[in-house]
């Protein structure tokens, strides 16, 4: 079996003070090259290890952005598999 494996994306609207303006849009190219390499090389699953999210509330990421990120993983011919990580929930949920 092989497996594409992804580690803590940070995805976010906004980009830590230290990137660039362009954070989103380039986070997302590098989901996207990761999604169209798994279905070159006909993966069996993506897994995704954690910390998906930059920000750990749901309602500090934007609608839009979720739905971005869900299109572009639902392009994948494999399953994607994505794990919880510290950046992804709050300590109460």
């Amino acid at each position: 079996m092989q497996f594409l494996v992804i580690g803590d994306v940070h995805l976010a609207d906004r980009g830590p003070r230290s990137r660039t303006p362009e954070y989103r849009q380039q986070i997302e190219d590098k989901i996207r090259w990761c999604v169209d390499l798994a279905n070159d090389v006909r993966v069996d699953a993506i897994i995704q290890l954690g910390d998906f999210f930059h920000i750990k509330s749901p309602n500090r990421n934007s609608h839009g952005m979720v739905q971005e990120a869900a299109k572009i993983l639902g392009q994948s011919k494999a399953p994607v598999i994505l794990t919880v990580g510290n950046h992804d929930i709050r300590n109460d949920s």
